[in-house]
């Protein structure tokens, strides 16, 4: 299977049964295994927190507008991956990094001021 940057799955990222399993973005490639993903969400609030990115469902393929939580970020191993669901182009893609990018600047400088 080919998994490329800015393709979105819905991913389990724990063992819990009780999680929610949410659609995420693919935006950064770690090793031969591993990959980072953020998660993508339906809850319009979410719209109004820093940095988060409103999709249309037409620029992602998914059924509803949802929103890029910049915030909620993991690392994932590539067995996690089944068939993508959606996926977004490149530019939507570089503003997805950029943003994370913006918030891990954020929160470092506020552990160095500490």
């Amino acid at each position: 299977m080919q998994i490329e940057l800015g393709n979105i799955y819905f991913i389990r990222t724990s063992e819990d049964k009780d999680e929610i399993i949410h659609p995420y973005i693919i935006y950064e490639k770690i090793n031969e295994n591993e990959y980072s993903i953020c998660m993508i969400s339906t809850n319009m609030k979410k719209a109004y927190w820093p940095g988060n990115i409103i999709l249309s469902k037409e620029e992602s393929g998914l059924p509803k507008r949802s929103i890029v939580v910049v915030s909620k970020t993991v690392i994932i191993k590539k067995d996690k991956f089944e068939m993508p669901i959606g996926r977004i182009n490149q530019e939507r893609l570089l503003e997805v990094k950029r943003e994370i990018a913006n918030l891990n600047e954020k929160l470092e400088s506020r552990i160095v001021k500490g």
